[in-house]
């Protein structure tokens, strides 16, 4: 119903020096952004060599040694646990022959970092401990610096290793992260466990990928089921005015049901006084079986299992607002009784979703998180390589997952999913064609999108 600009959101380069088909005017995004060779060129040096990025979460490399190769494009990072309360990333490469020190994931064992071809060493740290005729290297002049591993800055957050390629970048991952550190560290997102991690190929540039998650403006074409259940569960079918958006610095953003709809996050309507506490029950249960059945995860059985109990306890006199407050206090008394953690409903109703510029979403509910991310695969505009994440708490002595990821084509993907990836080939489709010089968003549906659209301008005019 209503966008929100950060203040403190302002240029911190001169775009006007990027040539004018690359410039965002308006609702106008240039379809170069999408298609073209020499912007995606420019987005891999000057972009994704110089920001901030998610490269992996940190219960991945739970133990000493535990590693993981993030790539993007043709550059690879090591990731890497040092010990309980480090990690580090290197470029992953040896300094002798070029070898890739890392492939997919694993572990250093002993501590040790050995590249396979010739057998040079490094501790944990980057520092190298072994050089086969030492002293032949180089004719024997080189330093320790030469030997040792490339690290690149790091930072730990929400659960998360975070990377940017560029040692020299401007601004710390504090300053990076800032606009969002109110929104999600109440949170407390590092306590979710991964449950499954699914990996796909998408036939689209990443932007266009992502954005396809940034907005609520297609859910009335796109996800009619959802549509028809946001009708029954506040008496509205006005599925376009459900949403708030918050445009933040950096090219962050999220969005959220208006407070003016009083709705508890997930839940239901509390400030629509056409539905009976029964009939608003009826409508929870719905929205919350639609997302458990259409996207498998999100919601989980027992979110579900504990709507339904209400069924003994809500009466017809009941307002929307007390069969919210009904099931918080269920679901919290459940979730305490079994030991899981959940961030305090309050918190929880303050978004729907989060986008961490560039190409990372988080989805919170309950004791549940989504999470998606995007990012190119090649130096081909016209593809990218798109990952869904479910994580939750866990109960009380339930033993950590053992998740791998499963690469899957799009036919393998939740309902929900698939039916967004219906509209993601026939989106990038239309973007070559001669005569689609630009988009022509929504300001305020799509806000999102605008604002991470002016952010990597912001990156390719620095």
């Amino acid at each position: 119903m209503s966008v929100f600009l950060d203040k403190r959101v302002s240029p911190e380069s001169d775009v006007s020096v990027l040539p004018a088909e690359w410039r965002t005017e308006g609702g106008r995004v240039p379809s170069a952004h999408f298609v073209s060779g020499s912007f995606a060129r420019a987005e891999k040096e000057k972009l994704w060599g110089r920001v901030w990025q998610y490269a992996c979460r940190v219960d991945e490399i739970p133990a000493r040694g535990d590693f993981v190769v993030y790539t993007l494009v043709d550059q690879e990072f090591l990731v890497v646990r040092v010990d309980e309360a480090t990690v580090k990333v290197y470029r992953n490469f040896c300094p002798h022959r070029g070898t890739a020190l890392g492939v997919g994931d694993g572990c250093f064992s002993g501590g040790e970092i050995m590249c396979p071809f010739h057998g040079w060493r490094w501790n944990l740290k980057g520092e190298n401990t072994f050089i086969l005729d030492r002293e032949g290297v180089n004719g024997g002049s080189y330093s320790e610096d030469d030997v040792k591993l490339r690290e690149v800055p790091s930072a730990l957050w929400a659960g998360l290793v975070f990377l940017n390629p560029d040692p020299t970048a401007a601004g710390t991952f504090d300053d990076f992260i800032a606009p969002l550190r109110a929104i999600v560290e109440p949170l407390e997102l590092e306590r979710m466990k991964l449950v499954w991690h699914k990996r796909i190929r998408s036939p689209a540039n990443w932007k266009a990928t992502l954005g396809a998650f940034q907005e609520g403006y297609h859910t009335q074409a796109t996800h009619p089921e959802m549509a028809r259940v946001w009708q029954k569960t506040t008496g509205t079918a006005k599925t376009t005015q459900n949403r708030a958006y918050f445009a933040y610095q950096n090219g962050h953003g999220r969005f959220r049901v208006p407070e003016e709809l009083g709705q508890i996050k997930g839940t239901v309507a509390s400030g629509v006084n056409v539905l009976t506490g029964r009939q608003a029950l009826e409508g929870m249960i719905a929205e919350l079986t639609v997302g458990r059945r259409s996207m498998e995860c999100w919601v989980g059985d027992e979110d579900l299992a504990v709507a339904e109990s209400l069924r003994d306890s809500v009466e017809e006199r009941h307002t929307g607002a007390e069969v919210g407050a009904m099931f918080a206090t269920a679901l919290r008394d459940h979730y305490d009784r079994r030991g899981r953690f959940m961030a305090p409903m309050d918190e929880l109703s303050k978004t729907i979703s989060i986008t961490v510029f560039p190409n990372t979403i988080f989805m919170p509910l309950f004791g549940n998180l989504l999470m998606y991310r995007c990012r190119p695969i090649s130096h081909d505009p016209n593809e990218s390589v798109f990952e869904l994440f479910s994580l939750r708490t866990l109960a009380e002595g339930e033993a950590v997952p053992a998740v791998k990821v499963e690469d899957i084509g799009p036919h393998e993907l939740p309902f929900l999913f698939r039916q967004d990836f219906g509209n993601i080939p026939r989106v990038q489709r239309g973007l070559r064609s001669d005569g689609c010089l630009s988009t022509l968003m929504h300001t305020r549906q799509e806000a999102l999108i605008l604002n991470l659209h002016h952010e990597v301008e912001k990156y390719l005019a620095r």
